[in-house]
Formats: C-alpha cells, sequence, structure tokens
C-alpha cells in the first residue's frame, strides 16, 4: 500500500496557526504582563506564558512544515503544546495555596525570565527538531508514532484540568472573562485529544482537531475582549480589573451586604432618624438629608394607624433590654400613596439610665406578596370553579390509589355519584380489573419516575369501552417529595374511531386504486417494449383497457373531491337549463363502455328543461348506472326512466341485482358502506357513490332514496327542480 499524503495547500497551516493561535496568544501574554507587572498575579503570568509558548510553537512548526517536513511540524507544535500545557495546570494548582508576593523590580525580573527562557525554549526545540536528535513523532511509515500521542494525550489533560479550574473561578465570580477563557481551554483540550487518531495531516479527522484549536483561540479572544470592555466600563487599568477578578469570595459576600434591599431607619427616645439608608429612600420616597432629624413615625404613618403603632414602639422600649417585634401594617410614601409593610421593630437601650433609647426599624415593601396572597386566593376559586366546569374528568389520587378529588365530569363518566368514588381505588371501581390493573401500573410508573407522562388509557363503563387520553403529573408537597399524582382524562373514543375508519379508508382506497394503475401500467409498458410486435387489435385491446381503468381513476378522484367541497360548505354550484335526454343518453353511452356486458335501457318521456349544475347532473346519473351495473349480473338489464312530477322532474335507475334488506337500506348514502356483492364477484368500489349523490342532490334542491326487495332487485329515485325559482340559493 502507499503512504497516503496530505492534500491541504502548504501555506493554508501556516497561516490559520498565525491568525486564530499566535495573534490571540501575543495579545493575551501582553496582557498578562501587565496584570503581573501591576499586581503580581500569578495566576495571570503562568496563564499567559502557557498560551505564549502554544502559540510561537504552533507558528514555527506551521512555517516550517513545508521546507522541514511533518515529522517537524509535529514534533516541534506538539512538544511546545505539551510544555505550554503545564503552566494554566501550575495556575490550578496555585488556586489550592498562594505563594508569596513579590516587589515590582523583581516582578519584571521574572517576567523577562519565564518569557526569555518559553522563547528559548521553542528556538532549541526548533534546532533539534532539524537536526533530527528528537524521537520521531511522524514517519510516513508507521505515520502517528507512539510518542505522539502519549505527548498530545498529556497535554490535553492537562488543557482540561486547566479548564475546570477556571471554571470554579467563573462559578466563585461570575466574570465572563473565566467563562469564554475556560470554553476556549477546554476546546484546546478536545481538540488536541482527536490529534493522536488522524492518520493524516489533511484527513478528515486531523482538521476537526485543529478546527477545535482555532474556534477555542477565538474564545480565548472573545474573554480578552470581555476583559477590554470591563476596563472600560469601569474605566479602571486592565491590571486592576483581572486583579479583581481573581480576589477570593470575601468581598463578593461584602458586596452583597452592602446591597441589601431592606429599608433600615433607626431613631432616637424622642422618634427623630438618626439613620435612614438608601433603600428607605427608594422605599419612601425621602433622601437622607430630607429624613434626617424629623419625626420618623408622622413622616411614614398615615394619621389612622399612627396611635396604633407609637403603643407598639411604647411597649417595645418598656421591655427588656433588648426587644424585637414583627408587624404587617400600612405606611405611606412622601407622595401620600400608602401601601402594605412588613416591620421588624427592634429597641436597645444601655446600661446607663442616661444614655438614649435607640430603636431600629427594618421594614419591607410587601405589596406583591399581598397581592400575591390576594391572587392565590382568587386562583384556588377559579381553580375549583374550573375543575367542576371543566369537561373533562379531573382527579388527584395519594400513593395508594385512593382518588381524595374529582370533579362532576368524573361522575359522569363513571356513573357514580362523588360520593361512591371518593376514596376508593380503581380496583373498586371499574368492574375490569386488568383496566384497573394498567391504571395502576400507570400512576406507579410516574410516581417513581417523578416525570409527567401522558398516557393513553381504556376503561369498560356502563356507556361501553372508553378511550381516554390522560396527562398525569405527580403531585408533591412542600418539600418536593412525591405524595400522589393529579390528572387530566380527555375522551378520545370517538378520535379513535375516526382514526380507524381513516386507516380503514387510506386501505381502501390503495386497494382500488391499484387495480386500475396496475392495468394502466401493465398495458403502457406492453406498448413501450413489445409495441411493434403487437398487432392493431392488440394495440387497439391495450390502449381500450387503459383508457377505461384511466376513466374509473378519474370517477374516484372526483367523487373525493366533490364529497370533500360538500362536507367543507366551499360547493359551487353553476346554474344552467339542461337537456336531460342529451345528458342521459351520454352517461347511458360510458356506462355502456365501462359495463359492456351489461344491457342498458332508457325509458323518457318527453322533458323539459331542468335547472341545475351539469356536471353534478352527471356525476349523480354516472354513480348511479355505475352502482346498478357493479350489484347486478353480467347480461342483466340497467334501467334509467324520467318523468315530470310536481314542478320536478324524478330520474330513476333500477338494477336487476339481489335488492337490499330494510337494515341494509338504512345504511345506504353513508360513507364508505359497500353492501351486497358486485357483479365480478368481489366488493370493487369505494363505496363513496351513493354518499356523493346525496349530497350532490340535497345541494341542487333535490332529494334521493331507493325502493327495493331482496331478490327482486333495486331502484334509485332522485328529483331535480324545473326551474331556477325553485333551486337552492345557498350553495352548502
Amino acid at each position: 500500500m502507499g503512504v497516503v499524503v496530505a492534500t491541504d495547500p502548504l501555506l493554508l497551516l501556516p497561516v490559520l496557526n498565525t491568525i486564530f493561535v499566535f495573534a490571540v496568544s501575543v495579545v493575551t501574554a501582553y496582557l498578562a504582563a501587565r496584570v503581573f507587572l501591576a499586581a503580581g498575579t500569578w495566576e495571570v503570568l503562568l496563564f499567559g506564558s502557557g498560551l505564549l509558548m502554544y502559540g510561537t510553537a504552533s507558528l514555527v512548526a506551521g512555517w516550517l512544515r513545508g521546507a522541514a517536513g511533518q515529522n517537524v511540524n509535529a514534533t516541534i507544535h506538539n512538544t511546545g503544546t505539551l510544555i505550554a500545557a503545564l503552566f494554566p495546570f501550575c495556575m490550578a494548582l496555585l488556586t489550592v495555596k498562594q505563594p508569596g508576593s513579590l516587589g515590582r523590580a523583581k516582578r519584571r525580573l521574572t517576567l523577562v525570565a519565564f518569557y526569555g527562557v518559553l522563547l528559548a525554549v521553542v528556538v532549541v526545540l526548533t534546532v533539534l527538531s532539524l537536526q533530527g536528535w528528537l524521537p520521531p513523532f511522524y514517519m510516513p511509515e508507521a505515520q502517528p508514532t507512539l510518542l505522539r500521542k502519549v505527548v498530545l494525550g498529556t497535554a490535553s489533560a492537562l488543557f482540561a484540568v486547566s479548564a475546570l479550574s477556571l471554571l470554579s473561578y467563573y462559578r466563585r465570580t461570575k466574570s465572563d472573562f473565566f467563562y469564554w477563557c475556560a470554553l476556549g481551554l477546554g476546546l484546546l483540550a478536545l481538540g488536541l485529544a482527536v490529534l493522536p487518531f488522524s492518520v493524516v495531516f489533511a484527513d478528515p479527522l486531523g482538521w476537526m482537531g485543529r478546527i477545535a484549536q482555532y474556534v477555542g483561540g477565538l474564545y480565548l479572544l472573545v474573554g480578552i475582549l470581555i476583559l477590554v470592555m470591563t476596563t472600560r466600563t469601569h474605566q479602571m487599568p486592565v491590571s486592576e480589573v483581572v486583579g479583581e477578578f481573581f480576589k477570593q469570595a470575601k468581598m463578593n459576600y461584602q458586596l452583597l451586604v452592602e446591597t441589601a434591599t431592606d429599608s433600615i431607619v433607626s431613631v432616637d427616645d424622642q422618634g427623630r432618624v438618626l439613620l435612614w439608608n438608601r433603600a428607605a429612600e427608594k422605599m419612601f420616597g425621602a433622601s437622607r438629608d430630607q429624613a434626617i432629624g424629623g419625626l420618623f413615625l408622622d413622616m411614614v404613618i398615615p394619621a389612622e394607624h399612627l396611635e396604633s403603632v407609637r403603643k407598639e414602639v411604647a411597649a417595645s422600649a418598656q421591655g427588656d433590654s433588648q426587644g424585637s417585634r414583627v408587624a404587617e401594617l400600612t405606611a405611606r410614601r412622601s407622595d401620600g400613596q400608602e401601601f402594605p409593610i412588613e416591620m421588624t421593630l427592634a429597641t436597645d437601650r444601655t446600661r446607663r439610665s442616661s444614655s438614649p433609647t435607640i430603636t431600629t426599624f427594618i421594614m419591607r415593601d410587601i405589596t406583591g406578596r399581598k397581592k400575591a396572597e390576594r391572587e392565590l386566593r382568587e386562583n384556588h376559586l377559579l381553580v375549583k370553579a374550573m375543575a367542576e366546569g371543566a369537561y373533562d374528568p379531573i382527579f388527584i389520587k395519594d400513593r395508594l390509589g385512593c382518588i381524595l378529588f374529582a370533579n362532576p365530569a368524573m361522575e359522569k363518566v363513571m356513573d357514580r355519584p362523588l360520593v361512591e368514588i371518593l376514596g376508593k381505588s380503581d380496583t373498586e371501581i371499574l368492574s375490569n380489573t386488568e383496566d384497573a390493573r394498567v391504571l395502576a401500573e400507570n400512576d406507579r410508573r410516574i410516581m417513581d419516575s417523578g416525570r409527567t407522562e401522558v398516557v393513553e388509557e381504556t376503561v369498560t363503563t356502563t356507556a361501553g369501552r372508553l378511550t381516554f387520553l390522560s396527562t398525569k403529573t405527580p403531585w408533591r408537597d412542600d418539600k418536593g417529595n412525591v405524595i400522589g399524582i393529579i390528572g387530566v382524562a380527555h375522551d378520545i373514543t370517538e378520535r379513535k374511531k375516526v382514526e380507524d375508519l381513516k386507516d380503514e379508508f387510506i386501505g381502501m382506497m390503495s386497494h382500488e386504486m391499484k387495480t386500475p394503475l396496475t392495468v394502466i401500467l401493465g398495458g403502457l409498458h406492453t406498448l413501450v417494449n413489445q409495441g411493434s410486435q403487437l398487432t392493431e387489435s392488440e394495440r387497439s385491446d391495450l390502449l381500450q383497457d387503459a383508457y377505461l381503468e384511466a376513466g374509473s381513476l378519474a370517477d374516484m378522484v372526483s367523487n373525493l373531491l366533490d364529497l370533500s367541497l360538500c362536507r367543507s360548505g366551499q360547493l359551487v354550484l353553476v346554474r344552467e337549463d339542461v337537456e336531460l335526454p342529451k345528458l342521459l343518453r351520454h352517461m347511458v353511452r360510458r356506462a355502456k363502455t365501462q359495463h359492456p356486458k351489461h344491457r342498458f335501457k332508457t325509458k323518457c318521456a318527453s322533458l323539459p328543461q331542468v335547472s341545475g349544475d351539469r356536471v353534478r347532473l352527471e356525476r349523480i346519473v354516472y354513480n348511479l348506472l355505475d352502482n346498478a351495473a357493479r350489484y347486478s349480473p353480467a347480461g342483466s338489464c340497467v334501467t334509467i326512466s324520467a318523468e315530470v312530477s310536481d314542478s320536478r322532474v324524478v330520474l330513476g335507475v333500477k338494477d336487476e341485482g339481489e335488492g337490499l334488506s330494510a337494515g341494509a337500506q338504512a345504511k345506504l348514502f353513508t360513507k364508505f358502506e359497500r353492501l351486497g356483492r358486485s357483479s365480478a364477484g368481489g366488493p370493487r368500489g369505494t363505496g363513496l357513490g351513493l354518499a356523493v349523490c346525496k349530497r350532490l342532490v340535497e345541494a341542487q334542491g333535490g332529494r334521493i332514496w331507493v325502493e327495493s326487495e331482496v331478490g327482486m332487485g333495486s331502484t334509485f329515485y332522485f328529483t331535480i327542480p324545473l326551474n331556477r325559482e325553485t333551486f337552492p340559493q345557498n350553495n352548502e
């Protein structure tokens, strides 16, 4: 086998390394140097040193690849990456124990030493690699060596640890700088983890590893940009901002305490304000300058509540040396607006009787809480009303499956009063033990998993088998423990019947369409492939069969379209004067073509013109003729007659079939009903013809019916108005 070589352009790798790795690394190293010189933050120095080493090694390796070969490229890049990964790893160790600080002069020397040694290492590494004095990392015969895999795997692990360290900083400080830097190092670790499995430099796996490193470099750049924007926002030097990022949680805790939202006010024994914090300014609408020295209670308590509050304060002052009381009362803002507050009253009197009494008020605006309590009461009543008025059964069960709550809809479904449902399990309520077992299993599974589920359940009631789509969710106490289940059951019995009917219809239509399509495709295939070998008569017969079956398909589609239009109320009738004798002769000729083994007879007296939709009248007549022929024996006669009766024309189509019983006649004109046996011995037909006839006849102001006896055949009649005046104006 030949050696697979890289196919990517030689300049592509060095250009990408320069843009996405080296440039970002240099900017990061520069910022790290400034921070270390200003604040002596060792973590930042190690972070910048590692990225400088990584970027420089990537730059040199990329540009030497074309001139020195793939092994030099892999050796410099992989070794430099491992050395670079050691620095952020040491940074992670420093989070446990901080080193001592250095003076500014020593910081400068340390920085020069760090960066100088790193650049020297890159130079030495480059020379050794070019001279071939280092073990091979990539050989054309063996491809990536074990040494390369070990080095890259170790570097990947070190970068991953460093990323986790920065994530810990992010959790403490919530600084986006650490977040993006952690993502960047994580992608570097992922990219390096992929490279050991790369067979050649240009294979997809190798480029996946490179792209992960480039994206990681971009994430590090995003972190640096966030750092720069932070310095501009706070108008602080970058060194101070980064130094603040690396401080421990103590500063964050102090900041949290300083931003407390409760109002704190202290008054002397005369009730004059001594302390008025910023939250009090916001709550009462008075500045500190306006409040200090004023009578606190007169400022914030409405006149009607003033006396009771003064008694509370006096009772606290006369109690123990340290007292505390909590009360809910009404306060007033500087603009006169009243609102509810929760006040904690604390009085502190020193041991010396001459010392003044200091009373501190800690107040919280409870407008939102009061509103929530009011809404909770209203919602409770609303939920109760909704449950009682809901159409779907709603229930609550405990862990044992006993029903604790059920709405009136449950009462209707089970056909039992609620008193016979509450406190009982499904096993005690349902007569079918299998139904009860399935319900109990569903309840236990949902309570054990703690997840909401939508399940389909079937139960037997006095109304028969009912299918419900039940939404069940765990019922939890205030501690989060599952103590039962809450469910809403939606009756989908009728929907299931419709779905079954739809599936049956799709299967029936597929079967009915398959036969004519088979004839059409078979005939056309024979004509295309063997047409020259057939006689003219054979070709004519094939075309005639295809034409007839295509007509059958067209009739199916037309019936479906008309039925759909009637059902949706979108049927539009085109009214015109129609000559019935001509229309009947045309439909009879068409029926003879489709049913050549039947005889057709027409009995029509002199008929006037009728007002109707010509296309839909043809559809009605043809459906009846086709239906009569299908359910009559071969060679029998189908007779169509027409006569005038009471401003209407009555048309009849008589067959010589088996006839229909009274029960069968009741099912006629219903979609998908096929009664009796067809003349071919099988159930040909979609069962839509008579249903379409009924809709189209009634849409034109007529009516349709059947007269039949078993063994005597059947006659289908329908009427059509003679005049436009009797034609319906509403097509629906």
